[in-house]
């Protein structure tokens, strides 16, 4: 049987199919992580995420190795953690993350320290390494 994390991963990449051929990292056992594409309720693709399981002091979480949104500044990155947030309290699962600014060319719209306050009004809390508990 799948663990409540595992469950997590498996029903967003189950939901959403469409698959970006760019891996953002590398998850236990050295499996390449690649990020998939996140349609807003109408099925139009408002951004990307690449989510697995990882061990944190312990216990299973899901780690979010990446999330963007195609057009910045638009709210999809708020609904896609909204989402993202919304199943995990369901399944009561944690969400760990290192926010790191990712620029698209253009003058970044949130630097270090606005990131991580953007997260923080999610729930999620730390130093540098950021985790969400279900509540």
């Amino acid at each position: 049987m799948d663990s409540p994390a595992h469950a997590l991963v498996l029903s967003f990449y189950n939901r959403f199919t469409g698959r970006i051929a760019l891996s953002v990292g590398y998850g236990p056992g050295l499996v390449e992580i690649f990020p998939f594409v996140f349609e807003d309720l109408c099925g139009t693709p408002i951004g990307i995420i690449a989510l697995a399981v990882m061990v944190l002091e312990d216990r299973e979480v899901v780690h979010l190795y990446h999330l963007g949104a195609f057009a910045p500044g638009s709210g999809h990155g708020t609904t896609m953690l909204k989402e993202l947030c919304r199943e995990a309290n369901r399944l009561c699962v944690a969400i760990s993350l290192s926010p790191i600014p990712s620029p698209n060319g253009n003058p970044p719209l949130l630097d270090d320290d606005a990131l991580e306050a953007w997260y923080q009004r999610f729930g999620f809390r730390g130093d540098g390494h950021l985790v969400r508990e279900p509540g």
